[in-house]
């Protein structure tokens, strides 16, 4: 028997949808299924109205409508006029994606379920919804888990249709075999009876005997399906000393808050590492001490993998001391050439300081426009030194208090600024004040003033 067959067909605006139904494609065929993967809008394509198993995920957009890649699907079962019988022979189970911020939460997998059903399809399973405003993951994570449950007792169901079908043809084959011999057209006990040859005889009863067989002792047809293999999508015990956290667009916040991941251990530190959007899946509220490293997309957006964690610390539910007893420090990812620069590090940064948290050191943003190294690097040294005082004042259990001191480092166009810092000393070691007027207006203090990390 071949590998039994699957499709997974999704419809996806924003990429959730299509990145689920990826995964559960993939893990398909590690587990012995014969897979396919495609869009709502190519049903026909992967036939769908010849029957099967299929697997649906598909997310709401706006107030109701369907993606893009979906519409075409969704007109074709909404229609009214379809024949009751147009999906006779589908097996299928349904992933629904939605907000709870709009109206019409999960409506376009919930009328796709329920039109599946209504034009003769079959149910594996009752429907899933998820909510991205509260995280998917909560959701979609058992579901992938329960998905290959229900389908492995699904498959074993259709395998022992078969077998018992097998064993009633069987059962009228032993019949007819028992009563004529195909040899001689007799009887096949006076054939035992009349034989001479010991060996023929034996040879005879040898073969009676297998067709009496016992149920027992029969070979039944199953199929073996493996549980596929969950990667993690985070590194690091879910509770450490540090929880490293990002939000990435091109990878660079991912890069930066991946190093410090690295380089904890040299500092003494356990570590855990992982998206924003992952931030029950890693124990956020578990952890006491926290480093953010987030970008800013567009016109002042979050990361599509920080998006749903910037709306939860938004939230105006919460608390204000949600978030006591936590110690954080941000690193602002942004590009000047944008009105909205570092706008999500700072939203998370005042946010977090709102629900009690307190900060480490204070918020660093880094300009692309001109280079993130020139201040990622030094931000960096003093980030560990930082940790260093904390851990000291843990052990001695003395309360952090931010200092503003930390100010040297609230640089937002290094390049411009490390100039017109250059002149302010040059000035200030001949005695003249015009240049250290000017410093007062990039943030810069007197030597003597300068906060040391040590």
């Amino acid at each position: 028997m071949g590998r039994p067959a699957l499709v997974v067909l999704y419809g996806s605006e924003t990429g959730n949808c299509e990145s689920i139904a990826k995964t559960v494609h993939e893990n398909a065929e590690q587990a012995g299924f014969e897979s396919s993967l495609g869009t709502l809008n190519e049903y026909e394509k992967f036939g769908l109205l010849k029957g099967g198993k299929a697997v649906i995920i598909c997310s709401t957009t706006g107030n109701g409508d369907p993606p893009r890649n979906a519409e075409k699907f969704f007109r074709f079962v909404k229609r009214r006029s379809r024949p009751k019988d147009t999906f006779v022979g589908l097996n299928y189970v349904v992933l629904a994606l939605g907000d709870t911020n709009y109206d019409k939460f999960c409506f376009v997998g919930q009328t796709i379920d329920k039109r599946l059903n209504e034009l003769g399809a079959e149910r594996i399973s009752d429907i899933t919804c998820a909510d991205e405003a509260t995280g998917l993951s909560d959701v979609v994570e058992p579901w992938k888990q329960q998905l290959w449950e229900i389908l492995v007792q699904d498959q074993n169901r259709i395998a022992n249709d078969n077998n018992n079908s097998n064993d009633q043809n069987m059962g009228t084959n032993r019949e007819t075999t028992k009563a004529i011999s195909p040899d001689t057209g007799k009887n096949k006990e006076q054939t035992v009876k009349l034989a001479t040859d010991e060996s023929e005889a034996s040879s005879i009863k040898d073969m009676n005997n297998k067709m009496e067989e016992p149920e027992s002792r029969k070979e039944t047809t199953s199929i073996t399906i493996e549980r596929p293999e969950v990667v993690p999508e985070f590194e690091g015990d879910k509770k450490s000393e540090i929880l490293i956290m990002y939000g990435s667009a091109t990878g660079n916040a991912e890069s930066i808050s991946k190093e410090m991941h690295e380089h904890a251990s040299e500092h003494g530190l356990t570590s855990t590492w992982g998206k924003l959007n992952d931030y029950k899946r890693l124990n956020f509220m578990d952890h006491n001490l926290i480093l953010i490293v987030a970008s800013t997309t567009g016109d002042g957006d979050a990361p599509e993998n920080a998006d749903r964690f910037v709306r939860y610390i938004k939230k105006r539910t919460h608390a204000d001391d949600l978030l006591r007893g936590k110690t954080f420090a941000v690193l602002a990812l942004g590009d000047t050439n944008y009105s909205r620069f570092c706008n999500t590090g700072n939203l998370i940064d005042k946010n977090l300081a709102k629900l009690g948290a307190i900060r480490l050191m204070d918020l660093t943003c880094a300009d692309e426009a001109t280079g993130l190294d020139d201040v990622v690097e030094p931000w960096k040294g003093a980030f560990w030194n930082e940790v260093r005082r904390y851990r000291r004042s843990q052990n001695n259990n003395v309360e952090v208090v931010p200092e503003v001191a930390s100010a040297p480092l609230r640089i937002k166009t290094p390049t411009r600024m490390v100039k017109r810092l250059d002149d302010a000393l040059e000035t200030a070691s001949t005695g003249s004040t015009t240049g250290l007027e000017d410093s007062d207006r990039i943030g810069w203090s007197s030597p003597s003033l300068v906060h040391s990390f040590d």
